[in-house]
């Protein structure tokens, strides 16, 4: 059994680079950096718990994945987090993940989506997290 965490964080970092909204790219982090131009997409906590059988090694994995948007005031709309978070859903559930050669996706689920939202002391920041369950298999 291998850890696969950083295959499927690189195999997610690689698909949601092409996620663009207005015409213009959103960028996709590990750790957020101070500053950071917004709206984009934060790859967070992740979970492995063996999920083997006899004849194979699997894992049931979780993944946190985070759209982040500032405003300035104290208000905004969920419309950006929206359309953003609707587009890691058509990549990551819709079309797949690609962690060939050495692991399949065998299934993809939404576990669960929230909003948080913090009026700082200069913007009003929306954040939607999506933690997204996959079945993988060692191949």
């Amino acid at each position: 059994m291998n850890d696969i965490n950083k295959s499927l964080r690189d195999a997610y970092y690689s698909a949601l680079s092409s996620i663009t909204f207005n015409g213009s790219d959103v960028n996709v982090y590990e750790v957020m950096p101070q500053g950071a131009d917004l709206p984009a997409i934060l790859l967070s906590l992740q979970t492995d718990t063996d999920d083997s059988v006899k004849t194979d090694f699997g894992h049931d994995q979780t993944i946190l994945i985070e759209v982040w948007q500032d405003y300035q005031g104290d208000f905004g709309t969920k419309d950006v987090v929206d359309t953003i978070a609707n587009d890691i859903l058509n990549i990551s559930i819709g079309t797949g993940l690609d962690l060939l050669p050495n692991y399949k996706v065998v299934t993809s689920t939404l576990d669960q989506s929230t909003y948080l939202e913090e009026n700082l002391a200069s913007v009003y920041r929306i954040r939607k997290q999506l933690r997204i369950r996959h079945r993988i298999q060692e191949l």
